[in-house]
Formats: C-alpha cells, structure tokens, sequence
C-alpha cells in the first residue's frame, strides 16, 4: 500500500514538473509590443521586448510619415 502511494505521488510530482516546465518555455517564446508612439513630435512606432540567445532585445519599428 506504501508504494502505491509512493507510485502516485511521484507520477503527481512529474507531471506537475513538466507542466510548470512546458509553461516557462512557452512564455518565453512570446514577444511583447508597447503601443504605437503619440505625441507632438512622434507619430508611430512601437518597441519589442525578446529573449534571444539568453539575453534581452528591444528593436524599435520605425513609422514612415506620408
């Protein structure tokens, strides 16, 4: 009975490690994107945050005005 419990309660552990695990990467996937630029002297524009090679990157979009 003891190593039934033990049985459980380590496939319980094991799945709950991979789902937190699955959840981490996939998050860190995901890139985030402010708004567009407003303002008297910009007009559009936005940054996006990534994490590429273990590091953060912004990149800035540039807003061509017609």
């Amino acid at each position: 009975m003891a190593c039934l419990r033990s049985t459980r309660s380590l496939r319980i552990t094991l799945v709950l490690a991979l789902v937190v695990l699955a959840l981490s990467v996939t998050s860190s996937f995901a890139a985030e994107v402010t708004t567009p630029f407003a303002g008297k002297a910009v007009n559009g524009g936005s940054v996006t945050h990534e994490h590429r090679g273990g590091k953060h990157v912004l990149t800035v979009s540039t807003s061509e005005r017609s």
